[in-house]
């Protein structure tokens, strides 16, 4: 414990320490201060288990967080904003996992939002409503030293408002690429890598799939990225990657590729997931029910050749903004679009004769003309 002790003290001071011979007294003064509250808070928070850095926080003396258990709590902000630091130095390839989550009070009408910067340019955003459920977040990050920096900006003079950050860790992320020799040979050949699927990070499968393959990945409970773009499969199968289905814990899967062979989403395929991304295949033809209920996918393009579509198919997903939807489906089934509060509107094709129930409840953005066809 005490050469543990010892290992993270020194990374702290790698990270903070000026080098310089000719730093000023006061640089000198800011560095050791950043190092006592690092060393401080490194402490305090209760860092998740599979975490593989040190990640040493620093905040405005004026504006403080406060910090309990694994969580980071704003200080309360009304027309204003509060930043919180983060140093971290990586050896490899690595990611970053945060969750967020906004107070939510009944009477409250505005929430405030999330900007995230990575060594200074804005990385990612985290619009007002997206906070009202809990969500796992991730920033990709080099070999190096590099600055995280959450910004909670509430722009509005009604109410307080503040954010809760937890469960941050970092985590190894290399990449491993596997070309199947036959169907069903993805475990093997993983094992000719590493000692345990668990230990797979990132991701890359060409060749011929069947289910074995689906199973091994099922298992990678430490799945960040999976690169299907060189697999040959016709369709993702019923909760194969849902972190619903209680045979898997993709906790951390968040990018997914898919490749122009893919034909079928069934159903469930991708429920639960913090997928953020999707790019989906000019020759789909089918999304299943549940399929991208719950995930944080920000558009939805989706081809011309899908020809059914099915409920609930993009439901309580409030990173989505941007859809573009198929003539040929002729429905908007029920609750396609429901509490997708971020929702922009989109042209509604002229061939559609059925929108379903609340197929956009909740949709707060949400305008469009509805064809007389309906």
């Amino acid at each position: 414990l005490a050469s543990r002790h010892h290992a993270i003290i020194q990374k702290i001071k790698n990270a903070y320490f000026i080098k310089d011979e000719n730093s000023t007294n006061e640089e000198l003064q800011v560095a050791a201060d950043n190092l006592t509250m690092a060393v401080e808070v490194s402490n305090k928070l209760q860092k998740p288990d599979w975490n593989d850095y040190p990640v040493l926080f620093e905040m405005d003396a004026d504006k403080k967080w406060n910090f309990s258990g694994n969580t980071i709590f704003s200080p309360s902000v009304k027309k204003d904003s509060c930043e919180l630091n983060a140093v971290i130095v990586t050896d490899g390839d690595a990611t970053l996992a945060y969750q967020y989550s906004i107070n939510n009070y009944s009477y409250m009408v505005h929430f405030g939002h999330l900007d995230v910067y990575l060594d200074g340019i804005l990385y990612q955003q985290v619009n007002e409503r997206e906070g009202l459920s809990q969500q796992r977040y991730f920033i990709e990050m080099s070999p190096g030293k590099h600055i995280i920096t959450w910004k909670f900006v509430y722009d509005f003079n009604d109410y307080n408002s503040y954010c809760h950050i937890s469960d941050v860790g970092v985590e190894r992320t290399p990449t491993m690429s596997v070309s199947l020799k036959e169907p069903g040979s993805l475990g093997t050949e993983v094992l000719q890598q590493t000692d345990h699927v668990q230990n797979v990070r990132k991701l890359i499968v060409s060749g011929e799939m069947n289910s074995a393959d689906w199973t091994q990945i099922m298992l990678m409970t430490s799945l960040f990225s999976l690169d299907l773009s060189d697999a040959l499969i016709t369709n993702i199968p019923s909760k194969q990657l849902s972190r619903n289905n209680h045979t898997s814990n993709l906790a951390f899967l968040h990018e997914v590729k898919l490749p122009n062979t893919l034909k079928a989403i069934s159903e469930n395929a991708f429920q639960g997931t913090y997928i953020d991304a999707i790019t989906l295949p000019q020759d789909l033809e089918t999304i299943g029910k549940y399929a991208f209920d719950d995930t944080r996918i920000a558009e939805a393009i989706i081809p011309e050749s899908v020809s059914s579509i099915g409920e609930y198919a993009f439901r309580e997903n409030q990173s989505l903004k941007k859809v573009r939807y198929p003539t040929g489906v002729g429905i908007i089934p029920n609750e396609c679009f429901s509490r997708c509060y971020n929702l922009e509107p989109f042209d509604i094709p002229d061939d559609i004769t059925s929108i379903g129930y609340s197929a956009f409840n909740n949709c707060y953005s949400f305008k469009s003309i509805i064809p007389t066809s309906v």
